[in-house]
């Protein structure tokens, strides 16, 4: 974030309190979970894009083990090379789970990493079973909301706010706090940023409600954006293009502000974190369940909070969940 703030020197940017010196009590990272092994089993990384790769750079120092699926339905695009760190020029083209799977796959002498290229809903349809632990680093809340309903065990978010923020969840159930589905509900603005991609892209909302861009869609993206074919556009999700775009500073919202993808350390920077709540987590540590961090400054450990469920919640509101939980996962507590 200092050299970034420092080469770029524009006031539009967040705010940089310099100098930096990182408090490592701040991480809240417990005595002796550095020096102790992760048993992963029955574990499902929900994305293969710059989030994952940012985690799974920082888990290579640590010990983990066991066997961890990376799905991800989606291939890889030039434009997100400069956030995906494993990933090099000759990927370009093909999966993005199995490129990723490929690529880490040697960092972790102990931990078998195998691609699904597919979404997680078919993944767990598939299995027969929701997974003991759910990586998340998916582009939208409506996804994050889906994967809370397929029941996972443990669940350990990360995702980025444009390029001025990072949140951190996690949760484990059965749970009387917050899900991942209280973190993410249905706001007004996912309606605005669907119809910010929708006009950017020259497209219908409903079109966008798809998810991924089929070979009719592509061919009236192109219209609008004639630097791309509609070949290589059919099967990419409309969060992934959005951010490509926005990242060659190219789309623009309708009120004409300037759309940001993240900078690469800001994704980057939510994996390392991500690793952190995993290591809190698993050693029993995790009594908070959202961390809210400034990607542009020193993370803090009061950032941290305990939220209750939602009443609204889709998942936690439903009682008919609630048996089933019990079976899975055990009693609270």
């Amino acid at each position: 974030a200092a050299a970034v703030y420092v080469v770029i020197d524009d006031t539009a940017l967040p705010a940089v309190r310099l100098p930096m010196r990182l408090d490592y009590a701040q991480l809240g990272i417990p005595k002796g979970a550095l020096s102790g092994s992760i048993e992963l089993q029955d574990a499902v990384m929900a994305g293969a894009g710059a989030v994952a790769h940012g985690f799974l750079r920082a888990a290579r120092h640590l010990n983990v083990r066991g066997d961890l699926a990376i799905v991800d339905p989606k291939v890889v695009q030039a434009g997100i090379l400069n956030r995906c760190m494993y990933l090099r020029d000759e990927d370009v083209g093909r999966d993005k789970a199995v490129a990723l799977a490929e690529r880490a796959q040697s960092e972790f002498p102990n931990l078998a990493i195998r691609p699904y290229v597919t979404d997680f809903k078919a993944l767990v349809r598939d299995l027969r079973h929701p997974p003991q632990t759910a990586f998340v680093t998916v582009d939208s809340r409506l996804a994050r909301r889906s994967i809370q309903l397929e029941v996972p065990h443990r669940i350990i978010d990360a995702s980025t706010t444009d390029v001025r923020g990072v949140v951190v969840h996690s949760n484990v159930l059965p749970t009387d706090h917050a899900c991942l589905a209280c973190i993410y509900r249905h706001v007004p603005e996912e309606f605005a940023r669907e119809r910010s991609i929708a006009e950017g892209l020259g497209v219908d909302i409903a079109d966008v409600r798809v998810g991924l861009i089929t070979e009719d869609i592509a061919h009236r993206i192109v219209r609008t954006h004639p630097s791309f074919t509609a070949a290589e556009l059919i099967g990419i999700a409309f969060d992934t293009l959005f951010r490509q775009i926005c990242a060659e500073q190219a789309l623009a919202t309708p009120k004409g502000r300037q759309v940001l993808a993240p900078f690469a350390f800001v994704s980057a920077w939510a994996g390392v974190l991500m690793a952190v709540e995993m290591l809190r987590s698993f050693a029993g540590a995790a009594t908070t369940n959202h961390w809210s961090i400034d990607p542009w400054n020193l993370p803090i450990a009061r950032g941290r909070t305990l939220r209750p469920r939602h009443p609204d919640c889709q998942f936690c509101s439903r009682p008919e969940y609630e048996p089933g939980i019990r079976k899975l996962w055990g009693e609270l507590g």
